[in-house]
């Protein structure tokens, strides 16, 4: 049960997508009505969870939304893909986010990187819980690979770090690159699913030239899978 009462269970338990990952059409579907759909979004962009005590007072989503959105997902972001257990700014205000996924127990990092000539922000996201890469120089990869994280684990990074910014008065997140933990190459049909949701009108509106893949290249096949994505 978590600390606002509701009675939680993973989507991943439930074997369906959680709300960041899913199309607006599959939302739609399980919450009645694409208006319905939207003004989750709307929530989601913002950083807040729409079974969040607050929620209507940015935007009322109304009593039968909510309870499909329970029914459907089981509670709140925080209580079933991931929570933030530590937050580190520094002085130029870079801050350093850890998450614990509700999954397993394990931990990413995500990191969210002002820029103050454009006053905004670029956040760095992980796409695997460590790395089976290797490279020498690179801290996770001496942890070798424990799992790949799916789409709802690495949009849930994005999700906490625009609800940080919005409380710690941040820039606003308009950039993401995968450079944290992991090789998105290993992991592109979920990192795919990401991207797409970034990008999308409906979801979190990042421009698509403002989602930056970095990859060692393990194969030139995840090459042609990205480019066909």
């Amino acid at each position: 049960v978590a600390s606002n009462g509701f009675q939680t269970t993973s989507p991943h338990e439930k074997n369906v997508l959680s709300p960041l990952s899913q199309t607006l059409d599959e939302l739609a579907s399980c919450l009645g009505g694409r208006g319905r759909a939207k003004a989750v979004w709307v929530l989601l962009r913002n950083g807040i969870d729409p079974l969040d005590d607050h929620a209507s007072d940015f935007l009322p989503i109304g009593a039968d939304a909510r309870n499909a959105y329970l029914d459907s997902f089981g509670g709140r972001i925080e209580d079933s893909i991931s929570q933030v257990t530590n937050i580190k700014v520094a002085s130029d205000n870079t801050t350093k986010m850890l998450l614990q996924l509700h999954k397993d127990g394990l931990e990413v990092e995500t990191v969210i990187i002002p820029w103050n000539d454009r006053k905004k922000s670029t956040l760095c996201i992980s796409s695997q819980v460590g790395c089976r890469q290797g490279c020498t120089f690179c801290m996770t990869g001496r942890m070798g690979k424990l799992r790949s994280l799916t789409s709802d684990e690495i949009l849930s990074q994005f999700f906490h770090a625009v609800t940080a910014a919005r409380h710690k008065n941040l820039y606003p997140i308009d950039n993401v690159v995968f450079m944290g933990m992991g090789e998105p190459a290993d992991n592109v049909h979920e990192v795919i699913r990401v991207a797409n949701v970034l990008t999308d009108d409906n979801q979190f509106q990042l421009a698509p030239r403002r989602v930056t893949i970095s990859t060692v290249a393990p194969n030139p096949q995840t090459f042609l899978t990205l480019a066909k994505a």
